[in-house]
Protein backbone atom coordinates (compact mmCIF):
# COMPACT_ATOMS: atom_id res chain seq x y z
CA UNK A 1 0.00 0.00 0.00
CA UNK A 2 1.19 3.29 -0.90
CA UNK A 3 1.60 6.41 1.24
CA UNK A 4 -1.41 8.12 -0.77
CA UNK A 5 -3.51 4.99 -0.27
CA UNK A 6 -2.80 4.59 3.29
CA UNK A 7 -3.70 8.24 4.25
CA UNK A 8 -7.30 7.82 2.14
CA UNK A 9 -7.95 4.48 3.81
CA UNK A 10 -7.54 5.76 7.10
CA UNK A 11 -9.16 9.27 6.78
CA UNK A 12 -12.37 8.01 5.10
CA UNK A 13 -12.94 5.19 8.24
CA UNK A 14 -12.38 7.56 10.53
CA UNK A 15 -15.02 10.01 9.08
CA UNK A 16 -17.68 7.52 8.65
CA UNK A 17 -17.06 6.05 11.76
CA UNK A 18 -17.16 9.80 13.57
CA UNK A 19 -20.22 10.21 12.01
CA UNK A 20 -22.11 7.03 12.75
CA UNK A 21 -22.35 6.53 9.03
CA UNK A 22 -22.95 2.39 7.55
CA UNK A 23 -20.91 1.71 4.47
CA UNK A 24 -24.32 1.97 2.52
CA UNK A 25 -25.05 5.27 3.62
CA UNK A 26 -21.58 6.48 2.32
CA UNK A 27 -22.58 4.74 -0.75
CA UNK A 28 -25.73 6.39 -0.90
CA UNK A 29 -24.39 9.89 0.24
CA UNK A 30 -21.40 9.88 -2.38
CA UNK A 31 -22.59 7.36 -5.41
CA UNK A 32 -19.54 5.32 -4.87
CA UNK A 33 -20.40 1.37 -4.29
CA UNK A 34 -20.20 0.07 -1.17
CA UNK A 35 -17.76 -2.73 -2.67
CA UNK A 36 -15.43 -0.21 -3.86
CA UNK A 37 -15.11 2.26 -0.50
CA UNK A 38 -14.72 -1.39 1.47
CA UNK A 39 -11.50 -1.66 -0.68
CA UNK A 40 -10.33 1.93 -0.36
CA UNK A 41 -10.86 1.76 3.70
CA UNK A 42 -9.16 -1.70 3.53
CA UNK A 43 -6.11 0.27 1.46
CA UNK A 44 -6.76 -2.24 -1.24
CA UNK A 45 -7.66 -0.24 -4.35
CA UNK A 46 -6.21 3.18 -5.42
CA UNK A 47 -8.81 5.34 -6.09
CA UNK A 48 -9.16 7.60 -9.07
CA UNK A 49 -9.49 11.42 -8.48
CA UNK A 50 -12.80 11.42 -9.30
CA UNK A 51 -13.80 8.74 -6.90
CA UNK A 52 -12.10 10.75 -4.41
CA UNK A 53 -13.95 13.94 -5.81
CA UNK A 54 -17.06 12.38 -5.76
CA UNK A 55 -16.28 10.96 -1.88
CA UNK A 56 -15.51 14.52 -0.49
CA UNK A 57 -18.11 15.82 -2.34
CA UNK A 58 -20.95 13.42 -0.95
CA UNK A 59 -18.97 13.78 2.68
CA UNK A 60 -18.76 17.82 2.12
CA UNK A 61 -14.79 17.69 3.47
CA UNK A 62 -12.11 19.06 1.82
CA UNK A 63 -9.77 17.29 -0.40
CA UNK A 64 -6.76 17.28 1.84
CA UNK A 65 -8.57 16.52 4.52
CA UNK A 66 -8.99 13.33 2.53
CA UNK A 67 -5.16 12.72 1.37
CA UNK A 68 -2.93 14.31 4.19
CA UNK A 69 -0.99 12.16 6.81
CA UNK A 70 -3.11 10.97 9.72
CA UNK A 71 -1.58 12.87 12.73
CA UNK A 72 -1.98 11.43 16.20
CA UNK A 73 -3.79 13.91 17.68
CA UNK A 74 -6.12 14.45 14.95
CA UNK A 75 -9.20 13.05 13.83
CA UNK A 76 -11.86 14.83 11.33
CA UNK A 77 -13.63 17.01 13.41
CA UNK A 78 -10.71 17.66 15.69
CA UNK A 79 -10.36 15.25 18.49
CA UNK A 80 -8.49 12.23 18.87
CA UNK A 81 -8.13 9.59 16.67
CA UNK A 82 -11.49 7.37 16.31
CA UNK A 83 -12.59 8.95 19.65
CA UNK A 84 -16.08 10.91 19.62
CA UNK A 85 -17.28 13.41 21.82
CA UNK A 86 -19.39 11.59 24.81
CA UNK A 87 -23.03 11.32 24.77
CA UNK A 88 -24.50 14.29 26.40
CA UNK A 89 -28.58 14.00 25.35
CA UNK A 90 -30.50 11.21 24.66
CA UNK A 91 -33.21 11.39 22.19
CA UNK A 92 -35.80 8.29 22.39
CA UNK A 93 -38.72 7.69 20.11
CA UNK A 94 -41.69 6.65 21.72
CA UNK A 95 -43.62 4.09 19.86
CA UNK A 96 -42.32 0.66 20.01
CA UNK A 97 -39.51 1.80 22.17
CA UNK A 98 -40.79 3.28 25.76
CA UNK A 99 -43.30 0.99 25.24
CA UNK A 100 -45.17 -1.32 23.10
CA UNK A 101 -47.44 0.38 20.98
CA UNK A 102 -48.00 -3.06 18.72
CA UNK A 103 -49.05 -4.98 21.47
CA UNK A 104 -51.86 -2.57 22.85
CA UNK A 105 -52.84 -1.13 19.67
CA UNK A 106 -54.47 -4.86 19.58
CA UNK A 107 -56.45 -3.56 22.76
CA UNK A 108 -57.74 -0.73 21.59
CA UNK A 109 -59.16 -1.78 18.44
CA UNK A 110 -60.75 -4.68 20.61
CA UNK A 111 -62.72 -1.51 22.55
CA UNK A 112 -63.16 0.18 19.24
CA UNK A 113 -64.94 -3.07 17.30
CA UNK A 114 -66.86 -3.32 20.39
CA UNK A 115 -68.16 -0.06 20.72
CA UNK A 116 -69.20 -0.41 16.31
CA UNK A 117 -70.65 -3.57 17.27
CA UNK A 118 -72.86 -1.98 20.46
CA UNK A 119 -73.59 1.53 18.41
CA UNK A 120 -73.93 0.16 14.74
CA UNK A 121 -74.47 -3.94 15.11
CA UNK A 122 -70.95 -3.89 13.01
CA UNK A 123 -69.33 -7.19 12.45
CA UNK A 124 -65.22 -6.70 13.95
CA UNK A 125 -64.53 -7.62 10.81
CA UNK A 126 -66.56 -4.98 9.16
CA UNK A 127 -65.05 -2.45 12.01
CA UNK A 128 -61.71 -3.27 10.78
CA UNK A 129 -62.57 -2.61 6.74
CA UNK A 130 -63.64 0.32 7.34
CA UNK A 131 -60.86 1.73 9.34
CA UNK A 132 -58.27 0.55 7.03
CA UNK A 133 -60.45 2.05 4.01
CA UNK A 134 -61.24 5.57 6.29
CA UNK A 135 -57.30 5.55 7.15
CA UNK A 136 -56.30 5.56 3.21
CA UNK A 137 -59.38 8.13 2.51
CA UNK A 138 -57.78 10.17 5.01
CA UNK A 139 -54.01 10.08 4.00
CA UNK A 140 -55.11 10.69 0.16
CA UNK A 141 -57.08 13.98 1.27
CA UNK A 142 -53.84 14.96 3.80
CA UNK A 143 -51.57 14.44 0.70
CA UNK A 144 -48.36 14.54 2.62
CA UNK A 145 -46.61 11.74 5.30
CA UNK A 146 -47.56 14.59 8.26
CA UNK A 147 -48.86 14.28 11.80
CA UNK A 148 -52.36 14.25 10.98
CA UNK A 149 -51.80 10.89 9.28
CA UNK A 150 -51.70 9.05 12.50
CA UNK A 151 -55.18 11.35 13.71
CA UNK A 152 -57.40 8.88 14.96
CA UNK A 153 -60.43 11.54 15.10
CA UNK A 154 -60.10 12.00 11.66
CA UNK A 155 -60.07 8.38 11.13
CA UNK A 156 -63.15 7.72 13.18
CA UNK A 157 -64.84 10.34 11.70
CA UNK A 158 -64.07 9.32 8.16
CA UNK A 159 -65.33 5.77 9.01
CA UNK A 160 -68.65 6.89 10.32
CA UNK A 161 -68.93 9.40 6.88
CA UNK A 162 -68.49 6.04 5.06
CA UNK A 163 -71.50 4.41 7.25
CA UNK A 164 -73.56 7.25 6.81
CA UNK A 165 -73.44 7.64 10.86
CA UNK A 166 -74.02 10.86 13.00
CA UNK A 167 -70.53 12.01 13.81
CA UNK A 168 -71.57 13.51 16.73
CA UNK A 169 -71.41 12.03 19.47
CA UNK A 170 -70.02 9.15 18.00
CA UNK A 171 -66.53 10.36 16.43
CA UNK A 172 -64.78 11.35 19.92
CA UNK A 173 -66.57 8.21 21.87
CA UNK A 174 -64.88 6.30 19.29
CA UNK A 175 -61.51 7.69 19.41
CA UNK A 176 -61.69 7.62 23.04
CA UNK A 177 -62.35 4.23 22.99
CA UNK A 178 -59.51 2.92 20.96
CA UNK A 179 -56.60 5.94 22.66
CA UNK A 180 -57.68 5.06 26.57
CA UNK A 181 -57.49 1.37 25.90
CA UNK A 182 -54.49 1.55 24.50
CA UNK A 183 -53.04 3.90 27.24
CA UNK A 184 -54.32 2.24 29.89
CA UNK A 185 -52.68 -1.32 29.19
CA UNK A 186 -49.65 -0.01 27.87
CA UNK A 187 -46.81 -0.24 30.49
CA UNK A 188 -43.26 0.83 29.88
CA UNK A 189 -40.72 -1.18 28.14
CA UNK A 190 -38.13 -3.25 30.69
CA UNK A 191 -35.36 -1.29 32.03
CA UNK A 192 -36.10 1.81 30.81
CA UNK A 193 -37.93 4.05 33.47
CA UNK A 194 -34.38 3.02 35.70
CA UNK A 195 -32.46 4.21 32.86
CA UNK A 196 -34.06 7.32 32.15
CA UNK A 197 -33.32 8.26 35.70
CA UNK A 198 -29.41 7.30 35.67
CA UNK A 199 -29.20 9.24 32.79
CA UNK A 200 -30.68 12.36 34.43
CA UNK A 201 -28.50 11.37 37.89
CA UNK A 202 -25.57 11.89 35.60
CA UNK A 203 -26.86 15.11 34.26
CA UNK A 204 -27.64 13.83 30.75
CA UNK A 205 -30.19 15.53 28.94
CA UNK A 206 -33.70 13.69 27.67
CA UNK A 207 -35.64 14.48 25.55
CA UNK A 208 -38.26 12.64 22.48
CA UNK A 209 -38.24 12.30 18.47
CA UNK A 210 -41.45 10.97 17.72
CA UNK A 211 -44.14 10.74 14.85
CA UNK A 212 -47.56 11.79 15.81
CA UNK A 213 -50.13 14.29 17.21
CA UNK A 214 -48.48 16.12 20.36
CA UNK A 215 -51.30 15.52 22.75
CA UNK A 216 -51.91 11.97 22.43
CA UNK A 217 -47.32 11.47 23.03
CA UNK A 218 -47.98 13.69 26.29
CA UNK A 219 -51.19 11.42 27.40
CA UNK A 220 -48.46 8.44 26.85
CA UNK A 221 -45.45 10.18 28.69
CA UNK A 222 -47.65 11.12 31.73
CA UNK A 223 -49.12 7.17 31.62
CA UNK A 224 -45.87 5.36 31.36
CA UNK A 225 -44.58 7.65 34.55
CA UNK A 226 -41.85 9.16 32.42
CA UNK A 227 -42.32 12.74 32.78
CA UNK A 228 -40.38 13.46 35.41
CA UNK A 229 -37.05 12.46 33.80
CA UNK A 230 -38.05 13.98 30.11
CA UNK A 231 -36.43 17.97 29.71
CA UNK A 232 -37.78 18.50 26.12
CA UNK A 233 -40.21 16.63 23.05
CA UNK A 234 -40.04 17.28 19.62
CA UNK A 235 -43.37 15.73 17.14
CA UNK A 236 -44.16 15.32 13.70
CA UNK A 237 -47.07 17.53 14.12
CA UNK A 238 -44.55 20.37 15.54
CA UNK A 239 -41.83 19.66 13.07
CA UNK A 240 -44.65 19.73 10.37
CA UNK A 241 -42.47 16.38 9.17
CA UNK A 242 -41.79 12.99 9.93
CA UNK A 243 -38.75 10.74 10.60
CA UNK A 244 -36.72 10.56 8.78
CA UNK A 245 -36.69 14.07 7.86
CA UNK A 246 -33.33 16.04 8.66
CA UNK A 247 -35.98 19.23 9.93
CA UNK A 248 -37.28 16.88 13.28
CA UNK A 249 -33.51 16.03 14.18
CA UNK A 250 -32.25 19.29 13.44
CA UNK A 251 -34.95 20.61 16.35
CA UNK A 252 -34.32 17.96 18.52
CA UNK A 253 -30.70 18.90 18.26
CA UNK A 254 -31.55 22.51 18.76
CA UNK A 255 -33.53 21.60 21.95
CA UNK A 256 -30.87 19.29 23.11
CA UNK A 257 -28.30 21.86 23.60
CA UNK A 258 -25.49 20.26 22.57
CA UNK A 259 -23.74 19.30 19.41
CA UNK A 260 -25.57 16.69 17.16
CA UNK A 261 -22.51 14.15 17.81
CA UNK A 262 -23.14 14.55 21.50
CA UNK A 263 -26.94 13.28 20.84
CA UNK A 264 -27.50 9.34 20.64
CA UNK A 265 -31.28 8.62 19.13
CA UNK A 266 -32.64 5.67 20.24
CA UNK A 267 -35.51 3.86 18.37
CA UNK A 268 -37.39 0.75 16.94
CA UNK A 269 -36.83 1.69 13.34
CA UNK A 270 -34.33 1.16 11.26
CA UNK A 271 -35.02 3.30 8.66
CA UNK A 272 -36.50 6.00 10.31
CA UNK A 273 -35.07 6.56 14.02
CA UNK A 274 -31.54 4.95 13.44
CA UNK A 275 -30.54 5.81 9.67
CA UNK A 276 -32.64 8.94 10.12
CA UNK A 277 -30.68 10.27 12.81
CA UNK A 278 -27.29 8.78 11.61
CA UNK A 279 -27.94 10.89 8.27
CA UNK A 280 -28.75 13.93 10.28
CA UNK A 281 -25.15 13.71 12.35
CA UNK A 282 -26.90 12.06 15.38
CA UNK A 283 -25.59 8.89 16.87
CA UNK A 284 -28.40 6.30 15.66
CA UNK A 285 -28.69 3.20 18.47
CA UNK A 286 -31.23 1.01 17.02
CA UNK A 287 -33.84 -0.84 19.96
CA UNK A 288 -34.49 -4.23 18.72
CA UNK A 289 -37.36 -4.61 21.42
CA UNK A 290 -35.63 -7.75 23.67
CA UNK A 291 -35.13 -9.76 20.47
CA UNK A 292 -31.83 -10.71 18.37
CA UNK A 293 -31.32 -7.88 15.39
CA UNK A 294 -33.25 -9.19 12.33
CA UNK A 295 -30.04 -8.27 10.23
CA UNK A 296 -26.59 -7.84 10.70
CA UNK A 297 -25.91 -3.39 11.09
CA UNK A 298 -22.98 -0.99 11.73
CA UNK A 299 -25.15 0.60 14.12
CA UNK A 300 -25.40 0.53 17.92
CA UNK A 301 -27.72 -2.13 19.11
CA UNK A 302 -29.75 -2.14 22.55
CA UNK A 303 -31.41 -4.98 22.62
CA UNK A 304 -32.97 -4.61 26.50
CA UNK A 305 -32.76 -1.68 28.20
CA UNK A 306 -31.98 -4.07 31.99
CA UNK A 307 -28.28 -4.68 29.86
CA UNK A 308 -27.29 -1.36 29.34
CA UNK A 309 -24.18 -0.58 31.04
CA UNK A 310 -24.54 3.12 31.49
CA UNK A 311 -21.34 4.48 32.21
CA UNK A 312 -20.02 2.75 28.62
CA UNK A 313 -23.07 4.07 27.14
CA UNK A 314 -22.10 7.30 27.63
CA UNK A 315 -18.40 7.50 26.39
Amino acid sequence: MDYLSNNVAVNLKRFRQYRGMSLDQMAERTGVSKSMLAQIERGQANPSIGVLCKITVGLQIEFEDLIQTPKVTDSPEGSTPGARPSIKAVIFDIDNTLYSYDKNHIYGMKALTDYCESAFGKSAEETLACYKKAGQIMIDRIGGDVAAIHNRLLRTQGMLELWEKPVFPHARNMYHAYWDTLIRQSQPVPGVIDFLKELKKRGVRTGTGTDMTAYIQYKKLESLGATPYIDFMVSSEEAGVEKPHPHLFEICVEKSGVQAAECAFIGDNYKKDVEGACNSGLRGIWYTQEQEPEHETDYPIIRSFTEVDIDHFLK
